[in-house]
């Protein structure tokens, strides 16, 4: 039921931040998540953007700007530590259309 309503009030945080943008293309691209800690605490970054993405991922779906989360849209995706931010902690997504390939032609 927690991870739940964390999902909903993540979903929030995407829809203001995507707020006005439209989708661009249909993929696939490249994902990339960035985290800015608020301190110099050691963590796993899989442990943390690997929820962050999940979430992140289903909304953009969700909200119409990826078709699809699997690895025919999305097919790289990269975790980075950006340092820490005690003013402003964060995760920031870039995403990159790759162009250069298609996944629709495979048989699975």
């Amino acid at each position: 039921m927690t991870l739940n309503q964390a999902k909903i009030a993540w979903k929030g945080i995407v829809a203001q931040s995507t707020a006005g943008m439209v989708n661009v293309d249909s993929g696939p691209f490249k994902f990339v998540y960035t985290v800015f800690p608020a301190t110099g605490r050691k963590f796993d970054l899989a442990n943390v953007l690997s929820i962050v993405q999940k979430f992140t991922d289903d909304a953009l779906q969700e909200f119409g700007f990826i078709t699809d989360d699997s690895y025919k849209v999305i097919p790289i995706i990269v975790y980075k530590f950006g340092g820490v931010d005690k003013e402003r902690p964060r995760v920031e997504l870039e995403i990159f259309p790759l162009n250069d390939i298609d996944f629709n032609d495979l048989p699975y």
